[in-house]
C-alpha cells in the first residue's frame, strides 16, 4: 500500500517532470513547455499553480466528476479510468472550439492504492495527457467512504470572441454530429454482461472496439478549428442525443427535426440492430444512453460546403442528422424524429438522469 506522499511521487510527479522546460529557473521549477512557459505547477510542492493568459485569448474552464458505480465499473482497468477522466473533459473543450492548456486532478480513494494500480493509472494519464498536449498542473488526493472518485478541472483557451456556446443557433441551421452514435452503450452492455458477443455474431475485434468506445472515449479536438469557423452552436453528447439535443434547442429558443435514418452507426452497431427483434426501440435506447462524447453542432446552410471541405481536410467524420426549426406551440426544445418518408414517429429512449431514479453506470 502507498502513502499519499508515495502516491503523488509515483503517479503524478513523473507527469510534471515530463512537462518541465529545459530552461526552467529557480522561481519557475514546474513550468510546462506545452503551454509556452505560461503555466507554473511548482513541482506539485505548493497548494496552487499559476497561469499567465496569452493576449488575445480567452480562458475556458470545465469540470467533470466520475464516480465508481455510476460513471465507470468497479473493475475497469486503472489506465482506462485515467484516460476517461481526462477525455470527457477534453470533449467539453472541443465543443467550445478550444485548445487544452492543462488540467487539475482530484482523486478520492476508498483504500490506499497498491503500487501496481498506481503505476497503471499514471501510465494511462500520461498517455492521454501527452497525446493531447494537456499537462497536469496540480490537484488533490483524499480518502473516500463510497468508492473511487475522479474529478478533473480542465483549462483551455480560444481566440477572444470565438468560443462556441449553445444559444446562438438559427432557424434552418443544419445539425451535424461527429463520429458514430450508440457504440458506448453497447460497449457497456457487453462489459456488464447485459448482452453477449455470440448472440449478435460480433467478432473479437468488434467486441474490443465497442468496449474501447465506452472505456476510452475519443475527444474530438481535431474538430475544434472547424467549429470555430462554422458552428453557430455546439455541445458534446455526454448524456445521449435524446437528452442533449433539446438542451441546445432550448438554449437557442428553437425546435429540431431529426432524420433517424441519417444517424451514423458503426458496423458493429448495425450488426447488433439487425439481430434484435425491435430495431427501432433498440436504436432509440443506444442513442439515448450517452457516453458517446461526439460533438453535436449547428451550421448555417451557406457554410455547408465549406464545412464539408474543412472536415475532409482535417480527417473529421461528420454526418448531417437534421435541422433546427421554429419553436412549436409546445415550446422550444421540442424535437421531432422523422422516418425515411419524413413522417414524425415516436422515438423515446431512456435518457440518463444524474439524480434519483434507476440510474445505470454512465458518464457525466
Amino acid at each position: 500500500m502507498l502513502t499519499e506522499e508515495d502516491f503523488i511521487a509515483l503517479c503524478f510527479k513523473p507527469l510534471i517532470e515530463g512537462n518541465q522546460s529545459g530552461q526552467r529557473g529557480a522561481r519557475n521549477p514546474g513550468a510546462a513547455p506545452l503551454a509556452n512557459q505560461r503555466i507554473n505547477s511548482f513541482d506539485l510542492q505548493d497548494d496552487a499553480a499559476s497561469l499567465t493568459q496569452r493576449e488575445g485569448y480567452e480562458l475556458i474552464l470545465s469540470k467533470d466528476i466520475l464516480l465508481e458505480g455510476q460513471h465507470f465499473l468497479k473493475n475497469d482497468p486503472p489506465e482506462t479510468l485515467a484516460e476517461k477522466a481526462l477525455a470527457v473533459n477534453l470533449s467539453d473543450l472541443a465543443a467550445k472550439g478550444a485548445t487544452p492548456t492543462g488540467f487539475m486532478l482530484g482523486i478520492a480513494l476508498p483504500t490506499a492504492p497498491e503500487r501496481e494500480w498506481a503505476t497503471a493509472f499514471s501510465n494511462g494519464l500520461k498517455l492521454i495527457s501527452e497525446r493531447y498536449a494537456c499537462p497536469l498542473i496540480g490537484g488533490d488526493t483524499t480518502g473516500s467512504k463510497s468508492g473511487l472518485m475522479l474529478s478533473v478541472t480542465i483549462l483551455g483557451e480560444v481566440p477572444a470572441g470565438k468560443m462556441i456556446n449553445r444559444h446562438s443557433a438559427n432557424k434552418g441551421d443544419h445539425l451535424f454530429v461527429t463520429g458514430t452514435l450508440g457504440d458506448a452503450a453497447l460497449g457497456f452492455q457487453l462489459l456488464n454482461g447485459q448482452i453477449h458477443s455470440d448472440d449478435y455474431d460480433l467478432t473479437s475485434e468488434e467486441y474490443t472496439y465497442l468496449k474501447g468506445k465506452y472505456q476510452r472515449p475519443t475527444p474530438r479536438l481535431a474538430a475544434s478549428p472547424i467549429l470555430q469557423h462554422y458552428a453557430t452552436a455546439a455541445m458534446d453528447l455526454s448524456d445521449g442525443l435524446v437528452k442533449d439535443l433539446p438542451k441546445l434547442c432550448t438554449a437557442s429558443g428553437l425546435g429540431a427535426e431529426i432524420n433517424i435514418q441519417n444517424f451514423p452507426l458503426s458496423m458493429p452497431a448495425q450488426k447488433y440492430l439487425s439481430r434484435v427483434s425491435d430495431s427501432a426501440a433498440a436504436l432509440a435506447e443506444i442513442v439515448s444512453w450517452g457516453d458517446d462524447y461526439e460533438l453535436l453542432f449547428a451550421v448555417r446552410p451557406d457554410d455547408h460546403a465549406a464545412l464539408r471541405a474543412g472536415a475532409e481536410k482535417s480527417g473529421c467524420h461528420l454526418t448531417e442528422i437534421g435541422r433546427l426549426s421554429e419553436a412549436t406551440s409546445e415550446g422550444s426544445g421540442v424535437v421531432k424524429y422523422l422516418d425515411k418518408t419524413g413522417k414524425a414517429i415516436p422515438f423515446k429512449g431512456k435518457p440518463f438522469t444524474h439524480f434519483g431514479g434507476d440510474e445505470t453506470v454512465k458518464s457525466s
